[in-house]
């Protein structure tokens, strides 16, 4: 039984990696083809589940994303890869149910969703105040992560399974990965404007404050939750979480804008 939930895993990890791979190699493709005219943003995020998702994790989620889009000639679309990280809460032994001093008081887990999206843009010509309307598609990936804090090695139990792990050490206790689609919009309020080179032949550079809203459709997926896990002396057990994964979320950022 064990093996096969190993080789489960790690078709799932697979599955993730190779998922996230192609978007950010699709992101490099982007940024290659669209030196001349082309769009970043950097932004902080906060949001929270919404139906299912919302009752069961009971709290917000605050973190950041990165955007980078190719603007389409002659249109007034752009086609992008957003990452973005939320993490949602985070706990250390000590203060987890049952925590006696037979447990390593110093791991600690963080709970975290990676979103990955492509993104398709719409927005007019860029002025002061620009605003735009976003469609996406991508994966959400789950998952709660311990990380050792004890000086040297130490032997943990999770279940039946033994960690042994170091100071600098993490691990994955579960993950899941969901498909995301969604929608957003946002404005943008122009801070600056200048361009590069001899003036009419050089590249334009605006920067804009952007704020943004955006409401993601996902699909099932497990998860753990601040408060699921408990100790029984050096064991630690957690009731893994399943439901839909319904987000939104709003940023405020930078962006900025590159046209030749």
């Amino acid at each position: 039984m064990k093996r096969r939930d190993t080789t489960r895993k790690r078709i799932r990890r697979g599955r993730a990696t190779g998922g996230f791979a192609l978007i950010i190699t699709l992101a490099f493709a982007l940024g290659a083809r669209g030196q001349g005219k082309a769009e970043f943003d950097l932004s902080a995020v906060g949001g929270g589940g919404i139906g299912e998702l919302g009752h069961r994790l009971g709290r917000a989620g605050w973190g950041g994303s990165f955007y980078g889009g190719w603007l389409l000639p002659g249109t007034p679309f752009s086609l992008g890869v957003r990452l973005a990280m939320v993490n949602y809460g985070s706990e250390h032994n000590v203060d987890l149910a049952g925590y006696s001093d037979a447990a390593p008081k110093g791991v600690k887990y963080n709970y975290n969703i990676l979103f990955t999206h492509l993104v398709l843009r719409a927005q007019p010509r860029p002025s002061l105040l620009t605003p735009y309307l976003e469609v996406m598609a991508g994966l959400s990936y789950f998952f709660t992560q311990a990380y050792g804090g004890a000086d040297g090695s130490v032997p943990f139990m999770i279940g039946d399974a033994v960690l042994v792990m170091n100071q600098s050490d993490s691990t994955t206790l579960v993950s899941s990965v969901a498909p995301s689609v969604g929608l957003g919009g946002g404005l943008k309020f122009r801070l600056a404007q200048f361009s590069s080179g001899r003036e009419g032949t050089g590249a334009r550079l605006a920067l804009f404050l952007d704020v943004q809203g955006r409401y993601l459709i996902g699909g099932r997926a497990k998860y753990l939750r601040p408060g699921s896990m408990a100790l029984d002396r050096d064991r630690l057990f957690y009731d893994i979480q399943r439901s839909r994964t319904d987000f939104f979320c709003f940023s405020l950022g930078l962006s900025l804008r590159k046209s030749s």
